[in-house]
């Protein structure tokens, strides 16, 4: 979950604007909370994010790759 939501604050606004079905900024919050609210974490909700949306979110960000990628 850190390195998803660390990738997807890398990615430039206009990529970002273009593909609003993909939730960023809910991933670079997510990955704020586990990098520096780590002691609040509820286990049981990052595990429901790991076990239901996000093999979701890794599909729709191939997606969003394969459009956007340089050749």
């Amino acid at each position: 979950m850190e390195i998803v939501g660390e990738a997807a604050s890398r990615v430039p606004a206009e990529v970002q604007d273009r593909h609003p079905a993909l939730p960023w900024r809910e991933a670079i919050g997510a990955r704020n909370r586990l990098i520096h609210g780590y002691d609040f974490v509820d286990l049981d909700i990052l595990w429901e994010i790991a076990a239901t949306d996000l093999p979701q979110l890794i599909s729709q960000a191939e997606q969003v790759l394969k459009v956007e990628a340089p050749e």
